[in-house]
């Protein structure tokens, strides 16, 4: 059973593809994630009030 398991487990290592990102990228997810930290984010429930408000004017 665990021979299945391993042999399951890197037939889907395979097939998954791996993501080079840009510096850009990279520094893009690093200063979200430290706007994350600082809480300087909106929740979906703000995103939403706020997309509607906008969609008003």
């Amino acid at each position: 059973m665990l021979e299945e398991l391993y042999r399951y487990l890197n037939r889907e290592n395979k097939i998954q593809t791996t993501y080079k990102l840009s510096d850009e990228q990279n520094s893009a997810i690093k200063e979200a994630r430290e706007q994350i930290i600082n809480g300087d984010y909106l929740t979906n429930e703000q995103a939403d009030k706020e997309t509607e408000e906008w969609m008003r004017k």
